[in-house]
């Protein structure tokens, strides 16, 4: 028998599963074209803002590590 914490991690991990590297590749693409706030955005697109927020820092800090410094 699951435990709660087992139960939640499985629904947790499914309900994500989609998320790979080429759907937040798309959507970190088309974030910027689209004039939309990050809110107004992820509403329009369904995903989850706190995710959306954490992909696109993280995008942002692994560009900043490697763009040479002169």
């Amino acid at each position: 028998m699951k435990t709660a914490l087992e139960t939640n991690k499985t629904t947790h991990a499914s309900q994500y599963a989609h998320e790979d590297e080429h759907f937040w590749r798309k959507h970190l693409v088309a974030f910027p074209r689209s004039g939309l706030t990050k809110a107004a955005y992820c509403r329009e697109n369904a995903i989850n803002y706190n995710r959306f927020f954490y992909r696109i820092n993280n995008i942002a800090s692994l560009r900043s590590i490697m763009t040479p410094t002169i």
